[in-house]
């Protein structure tokens, strides 16, 4: 494979992904700049958009090169479903990892509302 075709190669899959992974860097950023109001939702919202940075990074790679060396070994159709099926279960597997921070960033440490005092109700005609 000659340089220009693994370049042009990089540029169909990586570009695409542009869009999302500006908006896990600026989450990255925002996390950042909020770090000392909320150290803890900090720490795991920049987790979980590192991780979907790299896993967005690797997966055209694992695709390709494991993947593909796998699929190539496969005995029949049967096991080249099989093959499929798998590997795209622990990818989704991989993906709640980030996913799951996110859940705990956002809702990891909220308190319940104060309770309000409670105030008396006048009875009503149906209360008789």
């Amino acid at each position: 494979m000659e340089a220009g075709d693994t370049i042009s190669e990089l540029v169909a899959t990586y570009v695409p992904q542009l869009p999302l992974q500006c908006v896990w860097i600026v989450g990255i950023v925002l996390a950042l700049v909020g770090w000392r109001k909320h150290p803890n939702v900090s720490l795991l919202t920049v987790l979980a958009f590192g991780a979907y940075i790299v896993l967005n990074l690797i997966y055209p790679l694992a695709w390709r090169y494991v993947f593909s060396a796998l699929l190539n070994r496969a005995d029949g159709e049967a096991q080249r479903r099989i093959l499929v099926a798998s590997f795209g279960f622990v990818w989704c597997c991989l993906l709640a990892i980030p996913s799951l921070l996110v859940l705990a960033a956002i809702f990891g440490w909220r308190r319940p509302p104060a309770a309000s005092p409670v105030t008396p109700v006048a009875p009503t005609w149906r209360d008789h």
